[in-house]
């Protein structure tokens, strides 16, 4: 009889992460370790995710002002001078400050003003 041991999925129930199943004449252990972990991971991969999509959204602000720049001169006094020619919205996160200087708003792309 061959065993197989897996890990990632699968549990006994009994809160140790473990499962033991035959399939065939192969008997199948799969190992998870701590449930609760999967709820960290998700969690953290949220917050990659929304760390992306600000650095993202500046990015797009920083370009649209730069690229205003070029063209006009000067920098756009406020944020909505890039809407709709060079953004298609407003950012909720970012707006144009002194000098086209792009600021956060307090939020969640950065809880503070830079």
């Amino acid at each position: 009889m061959a065993s197989l041991v897996l890990a990632g999925c699968g549990s006994d129930g009994s809160g140790s992460g473990v499962d033991t199943t035959t399939i065939g004449s192969t008997d199948v252990t799969v190992d998870i370790g701590d449930v609760g972990s999967i709820g960290d991971i998700g969690a953290e991969a949220i917050d990659d995710a929304n760390s992306v999509s600000c650095d993202l959204d500046r990015q797009a602000v920083e370009m649209a002002v730069d690229a205003y720049t070029a063209l006009n001169g000067e920098p756009p006094a406020t944020i909505e001078d890039l809407v709709p020619e060079f953004l298609r919205s407003i950012s909720p996160n970012y707006f144009v400050g002194a000098n086209g200087a792009v600021e956060v708003y307090d939020g969640p792309c950065g809880g503070f003003v830079s």
